[in-house]
C-alpha cells in the first residue's frame, strides 16, 4: 500500500506551484463543489481590494459584491462563471463581470473559469480566474461616447446652417441637444425685459414654454451668464445655487446651463434637465454642450444681422421714389439708339 505521505520532491513541487500562483498577474480564487472559495492569490485580495484571507470561505455568489452584468443587470446565480462552469462542466473564458469594491467604487473584471477533476473523473474545485480592465473598458466607452457627441454636434450644425428662420432652427436643436446628451429635458431661456422666459422647451419642460422667471427663480441662468460658462449642477435637491420651490415644481433632479453670448451680446441661456434621478453630466458632455452652445448664439448673431439688413433695404426701397423708365428705339442699320 502506497503512503499518503508527500514525498521531499512533491513538496518542494507545491511550494514553486504556489510561488506561481502567487506571481501570477490575475485574481484567482479556488472554489469547493458547493461553491466556498479555499484558496485566493495574493492579487485576488489586491483586485477586490481586501485581505487575501478574507476572501476564503465566501460564496461565489457574495452578496457583498452587487455583482453585475456589464450592462448594470444585476447577476442571478446562472450569470456566474462558477455556476455555468459546474453545470456545463466545461471552461468559460472571458465574460464581464462588475462588482462594488468596499470603498464604494465599481471594478469591470474579465472573468474565465474552469472545473478541476479528480482522478474519479469527478468535479473537486472550480478555478476562477479575473483581471481589471476597468480601466480599458471605460477608455472604450469614453471614445465611444465621444464619437457619438461628434457626430451629433455635426448633425446639428448641419440644421443651424440649413435655414435663417431661429425659431424653425432652435426648436429642432433642441430636440436633438436632448438625445444627444440623454437629457430627459432641454430648453432656450432668453433674456428679456429684465426676466427669462422659457422658449424652444423638449420633453418634460414644454409645459413650462411661454413662463417668465425672476432672476432668483433662474439662478443657475445668472450664473453661467455672469460668470460666461457652463453650469453643472448634479443633485438639485442639495444645492444653493437654485430655486428649490422651481426644482420641485418641475421635478428637476440635475441640470447643466449653458450661457449663449455672441459678441458680448448676451443671448440666453440653455438648459439641460435629468428628472428621474440625480444624474451629474460628464466633462465631455460640458465641454460638448458648450460648444453646442457658441454654435447657437452664432446662429442667433447672424439671424439677427439677416433681419436687420433686410429691414434696411425694406426701408431703402419705401422711400425711393418710383422712376419710369422709357423703352429706347434701336433703328435699322444704326448702333446708335434714338429716344
Amino acid at each position: 500500500m502506497k503512503s499518503a505521505t508527500p514525498t521531499p520532491e512533491k513538496e518542494a513541487w507545491l511550494d514553486k506551484l504556489t510561488q506561481i500562483v502567487d506571481t501570477v498577474p490575475a485574481g484567482i480564487v479556488v472554489y469547493s463543489p458547493a461553491g466556498h472559495a479555499v484558496f485566493a492569490n495574493p492579487e485576488a485580495g489586491r483586485i477586490l481590494r481586501v485581505p487575501r484571507l478574507s476572501l476564503l470561505a465566501r460564496p461565489f455568489n457574495d452578496p457583498r459584491w452587487r455583482a453585475a452584468k456589464i450592462d448594470g443587470t444585476p447577476c442571478s446565480d446562472e450569470d456566474y462563471c462558477f455556476t455555468v462552469a459546474m453545470q456545463t462542466e466545461r471552461s468559460v473564458h472571458d465574460i464581464h463581470q462588475v462588482v462594488e469594491l468596499p470603498d464604494g467604487t465599481r471594478a469591470i473584471l474579465l472573468v474565465s473559469a474552469a472545473p478541476l477533476r479528480g482522478s474519479s473523473g469527478d468535479i473537486e474545485a472550480v478555478v476562477e480566474s479575473f483581471l481589471d480592465v476597468t480601466d480599458t473598458i471605460d477608455e472604450e466607452v469614453r471614445q465611444r461616447r465621444a464619437k457619438e457627441l461628434s457626430d451629433a454636434l455635426n448633425e446639428i450644425n448641419v440644421i443651424i446652417t440649413s435655414t435663417l428662420d431661429f425659431d424653425e432652427l432652435a426648436q429642432e436643436v433642441v430636440v436633438a441637444a436632448a438625445e444627444a446628451l440623454h437629457a430627459e429635458s432641454c430648453g432656450v431661456m432668453t433674456r428679456e425685459t429684465g426676466d427669462w422666459l422659457a422658449r424652444y422647451a423638449y420633453g418634460r419642460m414644454q409645459t413650462a414654454a411661454g413662463t417668465r422667471f425672476t432672476d432668483d427663480q433662474a439662478k443657475a441662468s445668472m450664473a453661467a451668464i455672469k460668470s460666461s460658462k457652463p453650469v453643472a449642477i448634479g443633485d438639485t435637491y442639495h444645492d444653493d445655487l437654485v430655486d428649490p420651490e422651481i426644482m420641485r415644481r418641475y421635478e428637476i433632479r440635475s441640470m447643466l446651463v449653458v450661457p449663449l453670448i455672441a459678441q458680448d451680446q448676451i443671448f440666453g441661456t440653455m438648459y439641460f434637465h435629468h428628472h428621474t434621478t440625480p444624474t451629474p453630466f460628464t466633462k465631455e458632455e460640458i465641454d460638448w454642450a458648450t460648444k453646442l452652445g457658441s454654435l447657437l448664439s452664432l446662429a442667433f448673431k447672424n439671424t439677427q444681422l439677416v433681419a436687420r439688413e433686410r429691414n434696411v433695404r425694406s426701408r431703402v426701397t419705401a422711400k425711393s421714389p418710383t422712376r419710369l423708365v422709357r423703352r429706347k428705339r434701336r433703328l435699322p442699320g444704326r448702333k446708335r439708339c434714338l429716344p
